[in-house]
């Protein structure tokens, strides 16, 4: 079907495990054409914290918050489980 999965595994704390997925959502839109990955319309997934952690990534002003960045679009879809 064409759908590519990344898991994080991040750094313990709230702000420290925010920047780690910054980083990595950075890395993917950055490495798109090597990855072979289609960027446009992705969705962040998470379960517990990693929910808390797509919902706040999953917002435009926290993704620019916590990338630096204002080229990475906001997550088409942010799923969260509980």
């Amino acid at each position: 079907m064409g759908y590519n999965a990344f898991a994080l595994i991040y750094r313990p704390g709230w702000d420290t495990a925010m920047e780690d997925l910054g980083r990595a959502l950075s890395f993917l839109y950055d490495h798109a054409d090597v990855l072979q990955i289609d960027m446009e319309n992705y969705s962040l997934w998470g379960g517990s914290a990693g929910a808390r952690m797509a919902a706040t990534l999953g917002n435009e002003d926290d993704l620019v918050y916590y990338t630096g960045r204002t080229d990475i679009a906001q997550a088409a879809a942010v799923i969260m489980q509980y």
